[in-house]
Parts: C-alpha cells; structure tokens; sequence
C-alpha cells in the first residue's frame, strides 16, 4: 500500500449507520490503494497523531451530545490536531446550525444528493439510498484525505481559499470538494485556518496569497450589511489580498469574491449595501465578484481557472480591446453618432464603440470586458430611459466584473433625460453633457484634450 492512515469514527445514535460508514470505509479505502487502519470510538478520549483522522456524524440528535460531552468538549478546546484532520458528516439540518468551532473543519453532507437518488431509484427502499449516499460521500472523503497527505503538487494550479463568513460555509465546501477531485493544490494547506487565525499571523496568509494563481473570498450577508461601518475578518483578508494586489509582485493574482444569491427573506437594505459593495473598486480590485447559485458558481470559478491554465492562447475579442474611452450607444443608432466618431479620429482620442459585429452573446462579453478595460466612458442617449438605466447600471457593475481602478471620465451626452436618473443609479460623479443631439464638442475637448 502506497499510504497508510488511521481513521477515527465518533460513534453515533444510529450504531447501523456508523457501522455502515466503518466497513465502505476500509472497502473504499483498499481499492483507493490506501491502508487505512479504521477504529469506532464512544467518545474523544484520544490523540491525533500527523497520520490520523476523526470522521464524526451529527445530525439534528446528536449535535447536543457532542457540544455538552465534557470529554468531547475538552478535545475541541485542546486542539490537539490540524483542522484538516477533522471531517464532518452532517445529516437533516444546515451547516450554519453548528457552533462556529466546528464551522471550519471539512464537512460533507449525506443529504447532498438524495433527491436525484430517489427519482432513479423508485423501485429501492431506503436503506438502499442510504448506502449509495455512503459510499459516495467515502468516496469523496478519501479524495479529501488522499490531497491531505499528497500535499502541493507544483506543477498544478494553486487556489487560496479564504475562510467561509457566516452563510457562506456550504458554497466552500463544494467548491472545496470540487477542486479537490480535479487535483488542484488547495491553500490553507496544512488547515482551515479561521480569518482571525489568519488575521492574527499575516505573514502567513500573504505567502498564501503570494503563492496562489486564484484567489476565492467567501463574503456573506452578515458581513455586508454592516459594510463600510465595519468590515468583518473575512473582508479584513479580501482587503489585504487587494492590497497585496495592487502591488508589482501581486499584479497578476486573479481574485474571485463570492456573495451568496440567495436570501432568507426581501431585505432593502441587503440589497443596497450589496450595491455599494459591488461598486467598490478598493476591495474588488483584481476581482471578480460572482452572485450566484453554488452549481453556477462552480462552473464559473472552473472556468476562471481554465482561463489561467491557458493563457498563453489568443484573449477573446484581443482585435476589440482598447484602453482608451468607451463609446457606449443603442444598436442602429450610428448616424446619430456620426459627429462623435468623426472628432474622436480627427483629434486622435484612442476609442472603442460598443456596437460591434458580434453575435449577442459574444457582445455582451466583449461590452462586460470594455467596461473593465477603459480608462474612460461615454454614454449617448438617445431617449430610450429603459436603455440608458441599463447602461449606467452595468458601469456600476463593473468593479463586479473585474474593474480594477475608477473612470477618470464618466459622461452622458445627446438628449437631455430626467435627472431622477442619476439618482437611481446613483451617478452623481457623471458628467452630463446635455442637448448634443446636435453635436458641440467643447465639453468633449476639455475633457479628452485639455
């Protein structure tokens, strides 16, 4: 055997289950080319030693016996081991329901893929689905293990996973799961370190975060509700890591944050604070920030890293990019900006429109890309409200799509619009350049050339 470890398992209310896990564990184990010395436990009366490991199940019952057993209690304060060499099995309840001292160990949930189950299976019963769900959930935990004890493979990517903020913990354990079975490297790489762990000893995370081709921040609701009055552990490190990023030695870190989508009830507040996150280029810098569901999210971070893997092939849209102002103007609009396009060449002002040949989606991607690549941005309004909130509402988002600095010039030209326009999108720093629908250029020329 290539590996030999030892595996604890906290024995739980449901002895069957527990047994059950013990023997798909030696079975999964030996096919995986591991020796795995395997040991059921009534209690944490033990040491860890480098090569061990605890599995413990918990759900709803028997959370409490684990919280109030004194011996257990006294081996969670002792931390007498690596983060990594816990592992949690969580059942009927949400992870967010754990003490926060059992929050940052790796968790896998035996519920994670029932539903599918019992749709394919009508005809097994429920001990059947209950196996299957075992042995998928080992099968994933000795992946885990087996990367615990592999280590840093240099010729991999390296991703830095920042600790999870309050409702964020199953998003990072997904994704965590998910890397693991492709084989990246996965910093922290000796634990799941705590953003206070992490704030408290910052040489550390910056070595992290230096030796990191990704970077994934974890920011929950919690968190930025309270944004820009305080800014929890978790934004603490976001801000560290723009810092570091804004620096030569970090210029080239890609940097996703994530915020989750979904939200226990309407919150306007939530909503506007989320906002105003977003449009922050200071702690978005270098980043990406994704909103969405967690399958969509990791197609996305999988897509980032695919990005970095390959980026030494030809950018999409490399024929487009442009660093100077960006044109923005509704499609078959383009005699109306005849007048603009023409003064912009005469007086050599390096630009890019946003109507461009491109199929719809390929131009939303290379719209995004401007909007993250221009020193500057003009809008031409036309008269269509519904069209201009757009735009103004995608330049806010631009920091979410990976914005690194502010606009040095924000405009509006052509027809004069109602300013509760700027109010709602919160567009107080634009420049208005009204009633150009017949062309004047004095504002343009102070802006651009003088």
């Amino acid at each position: 055997m290539s590996l030999k470890i030892k595996t604890y398992i906290l024995k739980s209310f449901d002895s069957n289950q527990t047994e059950l896990l013990s023997s798909t564990l030696e079975y999964i184990s030996s096919i995986k080319n591991i020796s795995n010395d395997v040991s059921i436990v009534e209690n944490l009366s033990i040491k860890l030693q480098k090569d061990d490991f605890l599995i413990i199940i918990i759900d709803k019952l028997f959370l409490d016996e684990i919280i109030q057993n004194s011996k257990n209690k006294e081996f969670f304060l002792k931390k007498e081991f690596q983060h990594n060499q816990i592992i949690l099995i969580i059942d009927d309840f949400n992870i967010s329901k754990l003490p926060d001292y059992l929050q940052y160990f790796q968790t896998f949930s035996s519920n994670n893929n029932t539903k599918d189950t019992i749709e394919d299976t009508d005809d097994r019963d429920d001990n059947d689905i209950v196996k299957i769900n075992i042995v998928e959930i080992i099968d994933d935990l000795i992946s885990y293990i087996h990367k615990v004890k592999l280590g840093i493979q240099k010729e991999k990517l390296t991703i830095y996973l920042g600790p999870t903020d309050d409702n964020t913990t199953l998003e990072y354990q997904k994704i965590t799961r998910e890397l693991l079975h492709r084989d990246f490297n996965i910093l922290p790489e000796i634990s799941n370190s705590t953003a206070k762990e992490l704030l408290d000893n910052q040489k550390y995370l910056l070595e992290m975060i230096d030796s990191a081709d990704l970077s994934i921040h974890f920011i929950g609701h919690k968190s930025i509700i309270d944004y820009p009055k305080k800014s929890s552990p978790a934004i603490m490190i976001n801000n560290i890591a723009a810092e570091y990023c804004k620096k030569n030695i970090g210029e080239n870190l890609q940097r996703i944050v994530f915020v989750p989508s979904e939200k226990l009830r309407f919150d306007e507040l939530l909503d506007r604070k989320i906002l105003q996150f977003k449009s922050d280029t200071h702690v978005l810098f270098n980043a990406e920030l994704i909103q969405t569901p967690t399958e969509k999210f990791k197609e996305i971070v999988l897509h980032k890293l695919d990005e970095i893997s390959n980026s030494d092939k030809e950018k999409t849209f490399t024929e487009h990019s442009n660093s100077g102002v960006y044109f923005i103007y509704p499609p078959g609009k383009e005699k109306e900006i005849e007048s603009y396009i023409t003064w912009f060449e005469k007086n050599n002002i390096n630009y890019s429109k946003s109507q461009i040949e491109l199929d719809q989606l390929d131009l939303l991607k290379y719209h995004q890309n401007q909007l993250t690549i221009c020193n500057s941005v003009i809008v031409y309004n036309s008269g269509n409200t519904e069209w201009l909130n757009r735009k103004l509402s995608d330049i806010k988002k631009s920091p979410g799509w990976g914005r690194k600095k502010p606009f040095i010039i924000k405009a509006i030209c052509g027809i004069k619009f109602d300013d509760n326009i700027l109010n709602e999108n919160s567009t107080d720093s634009f420049i208005i350049i009204n009633n150009c629908s017949e062309f004047n250029d004095t504002q343009l020329k102070k802006m651009l050339i003088d």
